[in-house]
């Protein structure tokens, strides 16, 4: 976005404020919140900040042995996390202060007083020349942390504004080209799964622990550690949240986070409705993000496959779960309700998966048509329904074509001879015996009848229902049988001898 590098600027190591920009979660509606500032002044944070380290550097002083007391850089040790904040004793201008600190603790000690007494003395002394010295030297540092703050605030705002824009935009004009849009705001989704987790980190926390809150979206929002901003939280930590600006700076960007979180679940349903329903590459939320409205099957599918994908029908019950690849129609997918299964590419594609529907509708297997991990198996069996269907029909087809010429080649046989031919040597008995009464002899017809339609439908019966083929193989060896017989013609004559 447009103050993306300003935030970089600001935050050393920050991640750019778009982090923000996509997140996937349901809020109730909120108004864009009216431009606020930390409304704390540098003086104010000052004097925390010193009264912080003055207690760090006198609160266990009776726990500290007396050899270290000598060393200028033991006190430097004590607010060693403190630097970032501004607060650097240096060693120079400590040196003094440091010798104070031990010659008072031995003046003590010499009018009789035990250690822990002498330590006390030292800090009732010398407590107030000592925040003294550490508050002249936070002006740099406590106007840095304030401007970090506010500038990230601020830049969040603008992002915030951005979205609620963009959302307007889409809204107002259907046919908008969202992927221009898109462009033009500077909105990208693949930064999203970090947002997962900071709102599933948040959740539950920012009303018993705002510090701990404001912790994790912060490390969440900027990626920073180890800045004078996480400094500044870890000395909260420390200190009880005691620290004002700190606490003001949580409410105002949790209330922006809060925003931002509502304004891009608006824009994500904008998104999934301009995308026709697709998944994968080039889509909005194929990557993981906030549960609530994250769109649980674009990170499935985008986690299993590649490409991009769109339903066969949006408006269908069934077809609204079976998927086509935008580059190749044979390439389907099915969703499972907790996953996708890929279809095999072999199989014919989305008309035979319809065909294979239609039928099992047709032969009263209508529950089966709706069950998906049923259609799943089926669709999947090679070299696919229709071309299975073709398949059989051609096979009862030569039959017949063949009966019809052996017929004509042979109409010097008697019928029962004929009959009786086609279904020993021709194989048709077997034909017979496993077409549950689709195909018959007539003892006065010199043909057997098949009714190509009806037996195809039992071939396809047993293989999609019934699980077992024995029509099937009876009907392809009485097909190689019938090609074998081959009447043969014999002409001459016959000379009788007188």
């Amino acid at each position: 976005m447009k103050n993306g590098g300003h935030l970089r600027s600001i935050v050393r190591r920050a991640l750019p404020v778009c982090l923000l920009t996509l997140v996937l979660t349901l809020f109730s509606p909120v108004v864009h919140a009216e431009e606020e500032s930390l409304g704390v002044d540098k003086n104010t944070l000052k004097q925390q900040l010193a009264d912080m380290a003055v207690e760090k550097i006198f609160g266990e002083l009776h726990k500290v042995p007396e050899e270290k007391l000598k060393d200028v850089t033991y006190f430097n040790e004590l607010v060693r996390d403190m630097a970032p904040l501004g607060i650097k004793l240096d060693e120079t201008n400590f040196s003094d202060t440091a010798l104070s600190i031990y010659n008072k603790y031995k003046e003590a000690r010499e009018k009789g007083k035990t250690p822990e007494e002498a330590k006390q003395n030292v800090k009732d002394l010398l407590k107030g020349d000592v925040k003294s010295l550490i508050f002249q030297s936070l002006d740099e540092g406590s106007q840095e942390v304030l401007t970090d703050l506010q500038g990230l605030y601020d830049n969040a705002q603008s992002d915030l504004k951005a979205i609620l824009d963009l959302n307007k935009e889409l809204e107002e004009d259907p046919k908008a080209d969202y992927a221009e849009l898109l462009k033009k705001y500077g909105i990208k989704g693949e930064m999203l799964e970090k947002f997962e987790k900071l709102e599933g980190q948040i959740r539950g926390i920012a009303d018993s622990d705002y510090l701990k809150a404001g912790q994790i979206i912060y490390g969440g929002m900027s990626g920073s550690s180890g800045d004078k901003i996480e400094a500044l939280f870890e000395l909260g930590s420390e200190f009880g949240g005691k620290i004002p600006v700190l606490g003001r700076f949580v409410e105002l960007y949790f209330k922006v986070a809060k925003e931002m979180i509502n304004a891009t679940g608006r824009l994500g349903k904008l998104l999934n409705e301009r995308q026709a329903g697709c998944l994968g590459e080039g889509t909005v939320g194929f990557i993981g993000t906030v549960s609530s409205v994250q769109n649980e099957r674009n990170v499935a599918f985008s986690k299993a496959f590649g490409g991009t994908v769109c339903p066969v029908e949006r408006t269908k019950d069934f077809y609204r779960d079976v998927y086509v690849d935008i580059e190749d129609p044979n390439r389907i997918y099915f969703w499972t309700g907790d996953g996708f299964e890929k279809g095999n590419s072999e199989s014919g594609g989305v008309g035979s998966l319809k065909a294979l529907r239609a039928f099992l509708r047709t032969v009263g297997a209508a529950d089966k048509a709706s069950d998906m991990q049923f259609i799943i198996r089926a669709f999947n069996l090679k070299p696919g329904f229709l071309a299975r269907q073709k398949e059989y029909k051609e096979i009862i087809e030569e039959i017949e074509s063949l009966i019809k010429k052996l017929n004509s080649d042979l109409s010097c046989v008697e019928t029962n001879e004929f009959n009786n031919l086609l279904k020993e040597k021709g194989g048709l008995q077997g034909v017979i015996d496993s077409s549950d009464g689709l195909v018959e002899s007539n003892p006065t017809s010199r043909s057997i009848w098949l009714g190509i339609d009806q037996v195809v439908e039992k071939m396809l019966k047993d293989r999609y229902i019934e699980e077992k083929g024995a029509l099937v193989q009876d009907c392809r060896t009485a097909l190689k049988n019938l090609r074998d017989i081959v009447p043969v013609r014999i002409r001459g004559e016959v000379f009788i001898e007188m």
